[in-house]
């Protein structure tokens, strides 16, 4: 019974409980703000896709992309004098855009996010496997799109399930570098609004590239991490590979953990609750010197204190639930 817990394959009566009330009213919202549009036949469309544009995501093109990011960063980092404009702040961006320049803005986002899924299936495909389903979404008003790219994980070869991961967020390199481009020749040929357009665009993709590869994020970054030390469970196993180590207690794994492996236990353990606390801290002390925070100083404080209670929330379930399983672990052994 014990294993079978461990394993997520049963859980304690309360929390099923709990969960399936919870789950009441959030399935409704979601009803409400999510509309899904899955693609027909999707299997046979992406492997037409893929015999089209396969090409890009394969091993030899690789090192094409990758240099093109860096000298590309290179440049731009060296010529700041000339290039300062280079990846334009979106929120100025916003400011002087007009509805129509709005509505098309929102479309080149959601065309970025469709690129960086379309980049997982294509690069699953050129690696042997089989996209299960593809499809757009729109999620909470913002334009979404999903794949299912699970064949790459019976890969045998580590590599390969790490590029099927890492496709998305070179995708969105990629990208943020040719807008980039982009803004530079059309602000030279004097058309600088559409330019300008262009350098927000590849600022929001290269935060998302960014963002994806941060291993504390379970995004890309995360698999990415999980499938070169070979630790899967890597979130769930550092916080209890890190509270037995602060207790003192023996560990049983299924399989000796090398020296990596150890040292990615406790420093990914470490370092994520580290970061999320860091993030809101900058998050605050950034909004303290905004205009917004000035004329609505009172809400923003109202955001922080419900961030705070947020998390202390979710500590105190982390908590409970360590307890609950340690008695549930005594039950076990008395029995």
């Amino acid at each position: 019974m014990e294993q079978l817990y461990k394993a997520g394959m049963i859980v304690l009566g309360q929390r099923l409980f709990r969960e399936e009330a919870k789950s009441t009213w959030w399935r409704r919202l979601n009803h409400l703000l999510t509309l899904d549009l899955p693609i027909r036949n999707s299997s046979e469309r992406m492997a037409w896709l893929g015999r089209s544009l396969g090409w890009l995501y394969g091993r030899s093109m690789l090192p094409f992309w990758v240099s093109f990011v860096v000298v590309s960063l290179i440049i731009f980092n060296f010529n700041l004098d000339e290039y300062h404009h280079v990846f334009e702040n979106p929120i100025k961006v916003l400011g002087w855009l007009s509805f129509w320049g709005l509505l098309a803005f929102y479309l080149c986002l959601g065309l970025i996010v469709v690129i960086h899924e379309l980049s997982h299936a294509l690069t699953c495909q050129r690696n042997g496997g089989t996209v299960g389903c593809f499809g757009f979404m729109v999620y909470y008003g913002c334009i979404m799109a999903y794949c299912d790219t699970s064949a790459s994980w019976g890969f045998a070869d580590k590599w390969r399930r790490m590029a099927v991961s890492f496709a998305g967020p070179m995708s969105n390199l990629v990208m943020a570098c040719v807008l980039a481009w982009m803004e530079l020749a059309l602000v030279r040929i004097g058309a600088t609004g559409a330019g300008h357009f262009c350098g927000a665009l590849a600022m929001i993709s290269m935060f998302l590239a960014v963002f994806n590869l941060l291993p504390v994020l379970k995004l890309d970054g995360y698999y990415i991490l999980a499938d070169f030390t070979g630790l899967p469970r890597l979130k769930s196993d550092s916080q209890t590979y890190l509270m037995n180590v602060l207790r003192r207690r023996p560990m049983h794994w299924e399989k000796p953990l090398s020296k990596v492996q150890r040292m990615t236990l406790v420093g990914y353990g470490v370092i994520s609750p580290l970061f999320g606390l860091g993030l809101l801290g900058l998050l605050a002390w950034k909004l303290s010197y905004n205009p917004f925070y000035q004329v609505h100083r009172y809400w923003f404080w109202f955001g922080v204190v419900l961030l705070v209670a947020t998390i202390a929330q979710k500590i105190f379930q982390a908590g409970h639930n360590c307890y609950v399983k340690r008695r549930l672990h005594e039950i076990l052994i008395k029995c």
